[in-house]
């Protein structure tokens, strides 16, 4: 039941944030964070937002990867 549920309450989130995002789009950033989110919590269930998912990631490869930890960030050096 408690598995059921938590299904649920994924799918909900996620197609929540996926509205939410249409809604806001006149807005500035906001819908695009909204848009990730939702493809981010929807791409394990749904083969469409994992495909879009994977679009994204392709067409901007460095935001993704300092998103996941995986850049480096380069401090200046004092002489």
């Amino acid at each position: 039941m408690t598995t059921r549920l938590r299904y649920l309450a994924v799918e909900v989130i996620g197609w929540a944030l996926l509205a939410l995002a249409v809604v806001a789009f006149p807005l500035p950033v906001l819908p695009t964070l909204l848009l990730l989110a939702a493809l981010l919590i929807l791409s394990p269930r749904h083969s469409w937002a994992e495909r879009l998912l994977a679009k994204i990631r392709r067409l901007f490869p460095s935001f993704m990867r300092s998103r996941s930890g995986n850049a480096t960030v380069q401090t200046p050096t004092q002489s």
